[in-house]
């Protein structure tokens, strides 16, 4: 009874994770992946209870001990705890899912069960895309709208898609009962639209070169005596064509493929971050820089703008375990795939074991190009499904059980208090993170009070936590400089500080930590923390070189140091100057690197090059060149109007609060420059008129432009 009633809560948890997990580390994914862990201890506490271990031990569930062994090593090593225990967690949680299906493995129902609960997941997750399909073309007439469902993002959907797939159409063809055959018929078909409608290219080439595969494989085990080499290339081949003929007609992917061209935030984009992400493993080649810290290292060896993932699991499983869980984690997955072959000698139909491998492979190709293992619906689910099939595992099930031995009791006790404790951590984060979540809305909105009272919640639930610290950090601050509080600003000064220790490779926590420093000292006109400021602003800048931000932030900070410390003598105006204008140099070498035109996130990153454009643009009209001036005013200017049309109206009014307001202001404060060049030439009326076009943008621009134009910062 006990078993059944846990195959049931696993079965559930399945048909809700591509709800709960299908985003990043969101609170309910934490849920979710405290619930996983949760069940996997109390299999653990069965298995104790009886004294006998419920399936013959595989090579593979070594190898897979092996992969969660290292990546609990590398935790030791990690730049950010919080994230790596987050992330172990989420490894550990797909072990646990992959030894649960070995537990249900020996009894067919429960099997039949748990895949039934895979068959819901993707029915819901394609219902919710292709819901916002039909809403998308019927009321906004854009049939090119890419589906993402319940998930982060198009790719992320088509990763869970490769892997439930397979599982509808095993149950498709295996079930007797014509109302459900049906059903799960409906629900294969609904998830190829859906796969489609992704626009994944990834994702759909994953899937096509998956079924020429299954395909082939049918094919040759029916038909032994024509040679499996003389078929399997024709046969494979065909399919791919014809598979991918019918993709093309999905307007998503259809747009995908026309415009992959000139699209450089795809392959280009990829190919860079590759690059980047293998100088990140090769920095630190055996244990990695901790599971889980690939967002936090990046920016240090990144190349081509921000990234949360590498877009290649194996690549990134390198830089956060290091080559020797990049070897372990190739292990478990070759080694299923090497012993599915076995499901060959079954005859022609379409067995689970077959069917897993298909998940397995499709799983694979795609996290050549897209990362869907941090994706808790992706991972567990195919993790639980390679539990499930028993064949390429096991050919012998035993009679009896195995006893457990003393050491395999202390190993499995030791197991069950991790799971426990990382279940404890989960659950905990996850409230921290709404907490936090709601703070940062409030601070974004300007309500100080608010935000300080729940990212106070957000730090005592989740101590290790560096985003929420912070944000914190943030509040306090601008609460001190509102109410004068020396108490509030010392906190901030001391949260962001921690922040900084506690995830010392992300450079935000250093800007933000060294903009309070030196804010501090400019306003206590204290020269040494200014330059303890100005430090911290350089370290952050060093973490991310080709980030511009890092370095527009200190150039910002050198010429209001330059602006307000008016009465320091005139060396240390020339090298707070000298310093901002080697910032903004760097800048530009990003810039004008071929890298520099791939961006990923090129509304922030071009917005941070038009601020710099502008500052050079003002040190060329003090120099009187004012062709050069014009020039970088027209090149902001066509970075905003980009930046505009790439946004819908409601995304405009959630992005104009912080951090993303003031785009109104670089835009006047733009043309109000070019008009000043343009009146020094003597184009009195191109000048009337983008002073005019200035003001209209922003009708408080005038006295802040003159502060610009004596060295002040922009606004």
């Amino acid at each position: 009874m006990a078993e059944i009633s846990l195959a049931w809560t696993v079965a559930i948890l399945l048909a809700l994770l591509p709800i709960l997990g299908g985003k990043r580390e969101s609170p309910l994914g934490l849920i979710a992946e405290g619930g996983l862990l949760l069940l996997f201890a109390l299999g653990i506490a069965s298995v104790l209870r009886r004294r006998k271990i419920p399936f013959e031990l595989h090579w593979l569930d070594v190898a897979l001990l092996a992969w969660v062994a290292i990546a609990a090593l590398s935790c030791i090593r990690s730049v950010s705890l919080d994230r790596s225990l987050l992330m172990f967690g989420k490894v550990l949680a797909y072990a646990g899912a992959f030894f649960l299906g070995r537990f249900f493995a020996e009894r067919e129902p429960l099997t039949r069960l748990l895949l039934a609960g895979v068959a819901v997941g993707a029915l819901l997750s394609a219902g919710i895309g292709l819901q916002s399909y039909v809403m998308n073309v019927a009321v906004l007439a854009n049939p090119g709208w890419r589906i993402f469902g319940p998930f982060i993002n198009p790719n992320a959907f088509a990763g869970y898609l490769l892997v439930a797939i397979p599982v509808l159409l095993f149950l498709a063809l295996h079930e007797r009962r014509g109302i459900l055959r049906a059903c799960f018929l409906v629900m294969l078909l609904m998830a190829a639209a859906a796969l489609l409608l992704t626009g994944s290219k990834g994702g759909v080439l994953a899937g096509l070169l998956a079924a020429a595969f299954l395909l082939a494989r049918l094919a040759i085990q029916a038909r032994p005596s024509l040679g499996r080499a003389r078929l399997l290339v024709p046969l494979f081949v065909g399919v791919v064509i014809i598979l991918g003929a019918l993709a093309f007609a999905a307007p998503p992917m259809r747009e995908r493929i026309v415009s992959a061209a000139t699209e450089t935030h795809s392959a280009v984009f990829r190919a860079y971050t590759w690059l980047g992400t293998l100088r990140t493993a090769a920095a630190r080649p055996v244990l990695g820089w901790g599971v889980g810290t690939f967002e936090s290292v990046f920016p240090q060896f990144a190349i081509a703008g921000y990234t949360w993932s590498s877009h290649n699991d194996y690549l990134q499983t390198a830089a956060e375990t290091g080559f020797l869980g990049l070897a372990a984690y190739l292990l478990f997955l070759g080694g299923f795939l090497w012993e599915s072959r076995r499901a060959s000698e079954h005859g022609p139909r379409l067995n689970l074991p077959l069917a897993s491998s298909v998940a397995v492979l499709g799983f694979c190709l795609h996290t050549l190009v897209d990362s869907d293992f941090p994706i808790l619906a992706t991972g567990a689910t195919l993790w639980l499904l390679m539990g499930v099939a028993r064949t390429p595992l096991s050919t012998k099930m035993p009679k009896e059980h195995p006893p457990l031995s003393r050491r395999g009791a202390i190993a499995l006790s030791g197991l069950l208090a991790l799971s426990f404790v990382l279940t404890g951590y989960c659950l905990s984060t996850s409230y921290a993170r709404s907490k936090g979540r709601l703070g940062e809305l409030e601070l974004n909105g300007g309500r100080i009070s608010a935000a300080t009272r729940y990212l106070d919640q957000a730090v005592r639930f989740a101590p290790l936590d560096s985003h929420a610290r912070r944000n914190l950090a943030e509040a306090l601050f601008q609460d001190g400089l509102s109410w004068g509080g020396k108490d509030s600003l010392d906190r901030a000064e001391r949260e962001a500080g921690t922040a900084a220790t506690l995830d010392r490779m992300r450079p935000t926590n250093w800007s933000v930590w060294g903009r309070i420093v030196a804010v501090r000292g400019l306003r206590d006109k204290n020269l040494e923390r200014q330059e303890a400021g100005a430090a911290l602003l350089r370290r952050s800048a060093q973490l991310a070189p080709n980030d511009p931000h890092g370095w527009l932030t200190l150039a910002d900070f050198r010429f209001r140091q330059s602006t307000q410390m008016a009465d320091s003598n005139s060396g240390l105006h020339e090298k707070w100057r000298a310093e901002a204008l080697s910032s903004l140099k760097r800048i530009q070498q990003i810039e004008d690197s071929p890298a520099g035109k791939v961006r990923a996130i090129p509304d922030l990153v071009d917005l941070d090059f038009s601020r710099a454009r502008l500052y050079l643009g003002r040190e060329a009209l003090a120099t009187g060149d004012l062709e050069q001036v014009i020039a970088s005013c027209n090149f902001a200017l066509q970075e905003v109007q980009r930046y505009r049309s790439s946004k819908s109206v409601e995304a405009l009014q959630t992005l104009e609060e912080e951090p993303y307001r003031g785009v109104e202001r670089l835009q006047a404060m733009a043309l109000l420059l070019r008009g000043e060049a343009e009146r020094m030439m003597g184009d009195r009326a191109r000048a009337t008129e983008d002073g005019q076009a200035g003001l209209a943008a922003w009708s408080d621009a005038a006295e802040p432009f003159q502060s610009f134009l004596k060295g002040d910062v922009l606004p």
